[in-house]
């Protein structure tokens, strides 16, 4: 099947369920975006997705910053382009955030 190139930002998309979206995509050569909390898992997608050779987009942030989310958007329409697919996969709640996902 043939897939017209598409931009798509899959939150939380560096590891666990988000990462295997961001493989099956990037090997349908989708160029993806995503961020992390973390910058060892932001530094793990970047290699893994050197493979596909897309371009990517992957930055530490925390989304319950709403300066640091309001910079990362601006950045990503600036160097990454407009989004065509938005995966929300980004959990919450009990780990990070709030007790319950649909405070956070």
């Amino acid at each position: 099947m043939i897939y017209k190139k598409k931009k798509v930002l899959i939150t939380g998309g560096t590891h666990g369920i988000g990462l295997a979206i961001s493989e099956i995509l990037a090997k349908k050569k989708f160029d993806i975006a995503t961020f992390s909390r973390s910058q060892s898992r932001i530094n793990q997608f970047k290699k893994k997705m050197r493979k596909y050779k897309i371009k990517t987009s992957a930055k530490k942030i925390d989304v319950l910053n709403n300066i640091s989310l309001d910079n990362y958007f601006n950045d990503l329409k600036k160097n990454f382009g407009n989004i065509d697919i938005l995966i929300n996969n980004v959990g919450g709640g009990g780990s990070w955030g709030k007790e319950y996902v649909e405070n956070t």
